[in-house]
């Protein structure tokens, strides 16, 4: 049976680091970030088998894309309703190939198969054991 897990990488962070040699990728810990129903009494043992995931790359120019959402949304701005296209959202905002790259080698050196990546280069589709994900993610998975 598949689990399914978002796995977020900052600015394709410790995935990225996969590209570089002998160091170790930072290790990040997410806390408070369980979902309410992570609770002791739901816990049903070790995850086993296989995991289907994607990783989640951060938008480029983080505070441009904050200032751009705040314009193109204020009644009083000359920019209000002037929306991009999706294709120039993605040349101004989406990760770069070579930062998906990168996540990708990452998680094929740890053992998973690539599925895919979405249109806007934010989300890197993924399969493998869960035995994979705990370790190439310093993690323990339950059900």
């Amino acid at each position: 049976m598949a689990a399914a897990i978002a796995i977020a990488a900052v600015a394709a962070g410790a995935a990225a680091q996969a590209g570089a040699a002998a160091r170790p990728a930072p290790t990040r810990v997410l806390a408070d970030k369980a979902s309410p129903l992570a609770k002791p009494s739901r816990d049903r043992g070790p995850a086993r088998g296989s995991i289907d995931f994607s990783v989640a790359l951060r938008w480029r120019h983080a505070g441009e894309l904050a200032a751009l959402d705040q314009t193109v949304s204020d009644p009083a701005s000359a920019d209000y309703g002037h929306y991009l296209t999706p294709g120039e959202f993605r040349s101004r905002f989406a990760p770069r190939p070579a930062a998906v790259e990168r996540v990708k080698r990452f998680l094929r050196s740890r053992g998973f198969a690539t599925e895919g990546v979405s249109k806007g280069r934010m989300l890197v589709a993924a399969t493998g054991s869960v035995a994979n994900a705990e370790r190439a993610f310093r993690t323990e998975l339950r059900r």
